[in-house]
């Protein structure tokens, strides 16, 4: 992209010395001028900055990078094709400034990231044009640190979440963010794991959709409900050469009800959804090989089909209290587990939370899960139907799994007949072999990392490292401000879980992928060119497809379009 740098600094200048002005009339001097990180040479830009005597910023901005003016960086304009600008950003301890420009030079928006006085806010408008914004931050200032990734993917959509992985594919989620009629695009691609070439891509436009990797096979199915060429509804699958995208067997469904596809080995399932007319579902078996199908069969007693993968070997379902897995050849039962009590809605089906299981992208999927079967939840080996260990349901307590199976967070809200995650009481770490509660937190504790003798959690919206034994905190991220304007504020600030490094902890927090050193919390700054945020209604796609660390690689995936590949070591080296 050719840029013109003195139109761009021209009105980055204005905006700076005219806000600048505004905040602090009796502020003058500057501080030594950083390094500009850019992969693009720019032209200085001191004798257009220093006439207006901005006293927060130094002469020259601390990173240009890309971005995409819909609701990726706060700028949305749902329903018209991504358009490509460049922000410029500034930044000092006590506030940072970015200005945003098209590819055409005109001003986009602009954004002040300053200091919360009395009370927590984000994104206060100027005017009724969310374009020109301010966020109050109660937390440090993460400065810009001077990190390159291995490789960078570039994305046609806004949000870019990883779904899948093989050893030499990623699949990838492309997704404009829309929301209750604001939702227009999305995608399915898949990029070349050791270079970030994409290979292919799948658009769903506004319609459901789902992809399941096969790595045995070196395939992907891809299933949409919509055609966004055609501009109908048309239920589509292909199954598609991972390498290239070319399809090896397609087929169109007949119109039908709600229809969500899953796998098991060497099969895919489709499920057609129960509606108002029937209380049954219906249940289709095809052949991963051909297409063909195999089986279909009605289900019974408010069924419920669980999400598989192509490792698990069975079918699972639940009809009423009963929970039971089936051959993918025949149909047949092979084992089967019966609730008791009422029947509860299952919390992990809602998308605005974590609860329960986890699903990991670059790992394969764990047989052991946790099932919600009348008043009991159950980890089951879902390979024999095993009762591994269980744990009472209480309408009041939702709990989250950490990367140790056998601990769980369980979050309790105080005299409450629901669950209400803004007025949580307290956190438990509870022990689900042994049957036992270990310690208590007063607050909210979610995303749990064991990392030898510590557990990392997000604390009360806070990043926080407490002792793995006692529950004593060893260091919290500080606040200027103690007062929100809503509860979850503070809640919605944590956009991933942690990726453990050895010297350093990364978290999304914010807009910005925070690197924080792992001895005391410090926040040593924010990875440059990463946009971090989820968008509505899918915060679960956030936790599980924005961070994940394999060994020695990082994959970050953001809302500013963009999928990156980082390596463990060669961070940690530019990060000292």
């Amino acid at each position: 992209m050719q840029l013109k740098p003195l139109k761009l600094l021209a009105g980055a200048a204005i905006i700076i010395g005219v806000c600048a002005g505004l905040l602090m009339p009796d502020a003058v001097g500057f501080a030594q001028s950083s390094e500009l990180s850019s992969a693009k040479p720019v032209q200085p830009t001191s004798k257009l900055v220093v006439q207006y005597r901005t006293p927060y910023f130094t002469t020259q901005p601390t990173e240009t990078s890309l971005w995409t003016d819909l609701k990726a960086v706060d700028y949305g304009r749902k329903g018209e094709p991504q358009r490509m600008g460049t922000t410029w950003r500034y930044e000092r301890a006590q506030a940072q400034f970015t200005v945003s420009f098209s590819e055409k030079d005109k001003l986009e928006a602009w954004k002040w990231f300053l200091p919360a006085d009395q009370k927590l806010h984000l994104n206060v408008y100027a005017g009724l044009d969310y374009v020109f914004a301010y966020d109050f931050r109660a937390t440090p200032a993460a400065l810009t640190l001077n990190s390159r990734p291995v490789w960078r993917n570039q994305g046609d959509l806004d949000y870019a979440y990883l779904i899948g992985s093989t050893d030499q594919v990623l699949l990838v989620n492309g997704d404009d963010g829309g929301f209750s009629g604001f939702h227009h695009d999305s995608s399915i691609y898949a990029l070349d794991r050791a270079s970030g070439r994409k290979l292919w891509q799948v658009d769903a436009g506004f319609g459901n959709f789902s992809a399941s990797l096969d790595g045995s096979r070196n395939t992907a199915a891809v299933y949409t409900e919509y055609d966004p060429i055609k501009k109908v509804y048309e239920g589509h699958i292909r199954e598609m050469s991972l390498k290239d995208g070319h399809i090896l067997w397609e087929k169109l469904l007949p119109e039908e009800h709600l229809v969500q596809m899953y796998a098991v080995k060497d099969a895919l399932i489709l499920y057609q959804m129960p509606d108002f007319e029937q209380d049954s579902g219906w249940i289709t078996v095809l052949d991963r090989a051909t297409g063909k199908q195999r089986w279909a069969k009605a289900l019974n007693g408010k069924p419920c089909v669980f999400d598989t993968e192509s490792e698990d070997p069975y079918i699972l379902v639940q009809e009423g209290l009963k929970l039971l897995a089936l051959d993918p050849k025949n149909g047949n039962e092979i084992w089967n587990v019966m609730g008791k009590g009422s029947e509860s809605p299952d919390p992990q089906r809602n998308p605005y939370y974590s609860f329960g299981n986890v699903r990991l992208p670059l790992e394969s999927r764990s047989s052991n899960r946790w099932f919600l079967t009348g008043d009991q939840w159950m980890l089951l080996d879902t390979l024999s139907g095993k009762v591994l260990a269980e744990y009472p349901w209480n309408q009041q307590e939702r709990f989250e799994t950490t990367n140790e199976q056998r601990y769980i967070l369980v979050q309790r809200s105080d005299r409450l007949t629901d669950y209400d995650g803004s007025k949580v009481k307290e956190t438990v770490l509870y022990d689900v072999i042994e049957q036992r509660s270990l310690w208590t937190l007063p607050g909210k504790a979610v995303s749990g990392m064991f990392d030898g003798s510590r557990l990392y959690v997000v604390l009360d919206g806070l990043p926080t490292a407490v002792d793995r034994q006692t529950g004593t905190l060893i260091w919290q991220m500080p606040l200027s401000v103690h007062e929100s304007a809503n509860p979850y504020t503070l809640d919605e600030m944590a956009k991933t879980r942690y990726a453990v490094l050895p010297q350093r902890l990364l978290l999304g927090y914010g807009s910005d992928l925070l690197v924080l050193r792992k001895q005391d919390g410090k926040v040593l700054g924010r990875l440059q060119d990463v946009q971090m945020g989820q968008s509505e209604a899918r915060y679960r796609k956030g936790i599980e497809g924005l961070l994940n660390i394999s060994a020695d690689e990082i994959y970050i995936g953001s809302s500013n379009g963009g999928l990156a590949r980082y390596n463990v070591t060669e961070l940690e080296r530019l990060l000292r």
